[in-house]
């Protein structure tokens, strides 16, 4: 199994807000927000959201660490270690906001 992980989580320190934009067009406010809590520790699996879950298969996510906490989190490294060399890889943003993506071998 691959092994991955995250330089920051939403979550990780303390509960906090993570909101999903929805009908969301730039220059425009803010419509029909969905916000949750994450929180790691929880007891609670809804609030958890650790980087494990990018790649267990199911229906549940990874989710960073609010860029409202601080500048420090605009970046957040993901490293994934496929156990394997890969022969292809297909890479794709999950929404059109996240735009940039770097994917290197060694």
């Amino acid at each position: 199994m691959a092994d991955i992980k995250a330089n920051a989580t939403c979550g990780s320190e303390e509960p906090e807000m993570h909101c999903k934009l929805v009908d969301h067009v730039p220059g425009q406010p803010v419509r029909n927000s969905q916000c949750r809590v994450c929180h790691l520790h929880s007891t609670k699996p809804t609030e958890r959201h650790p980087i494990e879950f990018a790649i267990d298969g199911t229906n549940r996510w990874w989710q960073s660490p609010s860029i409202m906490n601080g500048v420090e989190y605009h970046y957040v490294t993901i490293t994934l270690d496929l156990k394997q060399v890969p022969t292809s890889c297909l890479l794709r943003p999950p929404n059109k906001r996240q735009k940039n993506c770097l994917l290197s071998f060694k």
